[in-house]
């Protein structure tokens, strides 16, 4: 039990950042990153009730932020 809650204490902080960029994230119009952007979704349904679904379309739009060569988009057979 002392190992879980030691892994429980390193890893919130990060998934609790990773939420707060996703709920706050907001394209600048007209600036975009010169960064190669890898995006990744899942093809399957996720385990909310709604059974939430990422389309290959929403996930495509993070390659609009980027002007960068090799920016691409890869499907998983996972859920988001």
């Amino acid at each position: 039990m002392l190992y879980c809650c030691f892994s429980a204490r390193r890893y919130v902080p990060v998934i609790k950042a990773d939420l707060t960029l996703e709920e706050t994230y907001a394209s600048v119009s007209g600036r975009v990153s010169a960064v190669p952007t890898l995006v990744f979704y899942g093809t399957k349904e996720g385990r909310d009730k709604e059974k939430s679904r990422v389309a290959e379309a929403e996930a495509a739009l993070w390659l609009s932020d980027t002007t960068a060569a090799g920016s691409t988009l890869h499907a998983l057979p996972y859920d988001w």
